[in-house]
């Protein structure tokens, strides 16, 4: 069980009983590029893959998401048209939370009702630090979601093994002038 799946389990009733689930077949689309945002999806059961269009129509395969795993969040939380195409892999159980371009609705167990513009998702999960001398310097940062933009326009090397670390210098290639990877791996895939 990971840190999402624990909070889905002890999560309030009065959260829970707002929480949208869908199922999807093999092959539905998802979420398709340049919609505007709306849900955010937190895989209970199932797998999705994350692909762009080449030029050419060829499927780029951005990544996989798997169970507790949460997709949709960026696009909301930038306010952008959705990046990319989301389709089930397999037959899929999520969970939709919906928001309406303005904000999040929630209403507890005694019907007041709250709304908030943005929240914050932490599941608990925690970046392994670099063990090198200067890794604690104030230009070493841990999310490019958060941090990235303070590079725009700048050249910056993303360190680190497998789909995090991809993803990390993919979304970063958006605004950065430049980005390495830097890896022990032979290949990512």
């Amino acid at each position: 069980m990971n840190n999402l799946s624990y909070y889905l389990d002890t999560c309030p009733d009065f959260i829970k009983n707002k929480f949208i689930n869908i199922n999807f077949k093999t092959f539905d689309k998802i979420l398709k590029q340049n919609e505007d945002p709306s849900f955010v999806y937190i895989i209970k059961k199932g797998k999705v893959k994350v692909y762009s269009l080449t030029p050419t129509q060829l499927k780029y395969l951005e990544r996989i998401y798997c169970e507790y795993e949460l997709f949709g969040e960026l696009e909301v939380f930038i306010d952008k048209p959705i990046l990319n195409f989301v389709e089930a892999v397999e037959p899929c159980e999520v969970i939709s939370l919906t928001y309406n371009q303005t904000c999040w609705h929630l209403i507890d167990e005694c019907n007041d009702e709250y709304e908030a513009k943005y929240i914050i998702y932490a599941a608990g999960a925690s970046p392994i630090g670099l063990n090198v001398p200067g890794a604690n310097l104030p230009n070493v940062h841990y999310c490019a979601t958060c941090d990235g933009p303070l590079y725009k326009d700048k050249d910056v090397a993303v360190i680190g093994d497998g789909n995090s670390a991809l993803q990390y210098a993919l979304e970063l290639s958006n605004y950065c002038h430049g980005v390495s990877l830097i890896t022990l791996l032979d290949s990512l895939f």
